[in-house]
């Protein structure tokens, strides 16, 4: 902050225009990518929920096209013929076999996507038939958990999940599953199953758009049966040597990953589809790159605008603010005046009428103090040498002893005593103590005459007892309220000066429990205490209200030519109840604290 305000006003105002102007700017690209960035997440999850339909719709399709070419071998009359004989000679043994081999062919001739079928009797007959030339290994075939656990499925159709093709003649890694559908007699008894075996891609079918989406953010399928086993993973299709065994299952998507599921209409099975949210924050940080550059060029066109404007408009200020500083070194100058009515060219033209009325001003002050001086020689010529009104004074109260009347003597030796105080008030460091020493001593002398008719009492802060003010404060308020406060001669008058601080103000009070004044009166005195302020001139002083309340004005001018912006004086009230005079001044300790 520092730093700011020793800106000069040029860079102020080019650092101003360019809050304006970018602020507003940067908050405006900000909300467009925040709204922008939630419908490209809505867009997200709208087309990751379409890529799952669509995915779990073919798979449907899938299980429903093999499912019925299943139904229809197994329907078969010659298979089913087949399966209900229990003794077969050779040669019908040879015809079955070729009949079955012709119906099996037949599947893997309509469907290309077929690997191999087989089928496995309860019996042990075994017949296959593959695509290619594939051939099944009957030994390896029998030694997998699945094939030894046929008898055992309580479902009639079901799939067995991805496991390796190594019962194959070619002894390869390839990974396939496997639809079992069970042939049952007509007495619902075990007879065997027939098993075709695909790939695990064949049953992800995709349009070009979901191919090329597929591709662009490398999204992730995975197919999953009840018991939690993977029929189909991206990552693992993809490296089948990570492959462990049918009952292999995954880990689940991470916090990484827009994840959606969905079950398949038959045999329970779970696909899922995983969008990896770095792919999709691609998109996002490249409108995020653009926006920031956007914003960037923004402002060098904003800086390319504001800074020779803020130069033309701050030149006018630039140069008033150098003749400021030439004034400071005394040196008065005038600028030229621009023909132009803004508020520069009023400040310009105001500034050198500030300068001709100084050069004036000055020329007076000069002349004052020159008269200010002659004045004060002439009044040290006047006055009374006080050694020798000391010396008189003495004279007379030892003669008043010697004549037998101590009262006298006692009004004398005060007097003095106010004489000294008075004339030692002239001295710069006079406090509020040596004003309160004063003030005891005028209410010893006014209850000498009064037969102690006044009760005089100070409550003030310790704090302000040796702050400096101007002399002979209190007394005119004190003599005020001995005046005009008592009701007669034979009531006794209580007067309280109280003091205390707020901040840098010290305020006093001067209260008496005298008849006060009527509203008439309190309202006149006040607009004449709200006059004398209004007031600067002191040649125009006596034209405020002649002689009446005099000493209140005199107190409130003496006050004010000390120190104009903290200090006043004003009536608080005054009714039956006595009257209150408050007056502020600024707190001011001594120069030198040992005087």
């Amino acid at each position: 902050m520092k730093h700011i305000r020793n800106m000069s006003i040029t860079k102020k105002m080019i650092l101003i225009c360019l809050n304006i102007c970018l602020i507003p700017l940067i908050v405006g690209f900000f909300v467009i990518f925040k709204i922008y960035v939630a419908r490209l997440n809505e867009h997200t999850m709208e087309f990751a929920q379409a890529f799952n339909a669509q995915i779990t719709a073919n798979l449907n399709h899938v299980i429903q096209d093999y499912e019925g070419i299943s139904k229809s071998v197994l329907v078969d009359n010659e298979l089913f013929f087949y399966s209900e004989k229990t003794q077969r000679s050779v040669t019908e043994l040879v015809r079955d076999n070729e009949s079955i081999q012709r119906v099996l062919f037949r599947i893997t001739t309509l469907q290309p996507k077929v690997k191999t079928v087989s089928i496995l009797m309860h019996n042990g007959d075994f017949i296959h038939t593959g695509s290619k030339g594939l051939k099944i290994n009957q030994t390896a075939f029998y030694e997998k958990p699945w094939v030894k656990g046929l008898d055992q499925s309580t479902e009639n159709f079901y799939v067995v999940p991805a496991h390796k093709a190594d019962y194959w003649n070619s002894r390869t890694n390839e990974l396939v599953i496997t639809f079992v559908r069970k042939i049952m007699s007509s007495g619902m008894k075990y007879r065997g199953a027939l098993m075709i075996d695909i790939d695990p891609a064949s049953v992800i079918v995709l349009s070009e758009e979901y191919e090329n989406a597929k591709q662009k953010y490398d999204i992730e399928i995975r197919i999953e049966d009840s018991a939690g086993n993977i029929l189909y993973d991206t990552r693992l299709m993809d490296d089948p040597t990570q492959w462990q065994d049918e009952s292999m299952t995954a880990p689940a998507f991470g916090d990484d990953y827009i994840a959606l599921e969905q079950q398949s209409e038959t045999l329970g099975l779970t696909v899922y589809t995983a969008i990896p949210k770095e792919s999709l924050n691609l998109e996002e940080k490249y409108v995020r790159l653009m926006t920031i550059l956007v914003v960037l060029l923004c402002g060098v066109i904003v800086v390319l605008i504001v800074v020779p404007i803020s130069s033309a408009l701050t030149s006018r200020l630039v140069k008033v603010s150098y003749g400021m500083r030439q004034m400071k070194n005394g040196k008065y100058i005038t600028l030229p005046n621009y023909e132009s009515s803004d508020e520069l060219g009023m400040l310009v033209s105001s500034y050198n009428y500030m300068v001709h009325e100084m050069e004036q001003l000055i020329e007076k002050v000069y002349v004052a103090e020159l008269v200010k001086k002659d004045s004060e020689i002439a009044a040290l010529q006047n006055q009374i040498n006080p050694h020798m009104l000391f010396n008189t004074l003495e004279v007379i109260r030892m003669k008043s002893l010697c004549n037998g009347d101590p009262v006298v003597s006692k009004m004398i030796f005060l007097l003095a005593k106010m004489f000294r105080t008075m004339l030692d008030s002239s001295k710069k460091n006079h406090r509020i103590r040596d004003e309160l020493i004063y003030a005891e001593e005028f209410m010893r002398l006014q209850n000498l005459q009064s037969t102690d008719q006044f009760c005089f009492t100070y409550d003030i802060d310790a704090l302000l007892l040796d702050i400096l003010c101007i002399p002979v404060l209190f007394q005119p308020l004190l003599e005020n309220c001995i005046e005009h406060g008592r009701r007669d001669k034979s009531e006794r008058l209580n007067i309280k000066i109280t003091g205390k601080a707020e901040g840098e103000i010290a305020i006093f009070q001067v209260c008496d429990d005298g008849r006060g004044m009527d509203e008439e009166s309190l309202a006149l005195t006040r607009r004449r205490l709200e006059k004398a302020r209004q007031i600067t001139d002191p040649l125009l002083h006596s034209e405020i209200g002649g002689s009446q309340n005099i000493g209140l004005i005199n107190i409130l001018r003496r006050l004010r030519l000390a120190d104009e912006r903290c200090s006043d004086l004003d009536i608080l009230y005054s009714n039956s109840s006595g009257t209150c005079i408050e007056f502020r001044m600024r707190i001011r300790m001594c120069l030198d604290e040992g005087l």
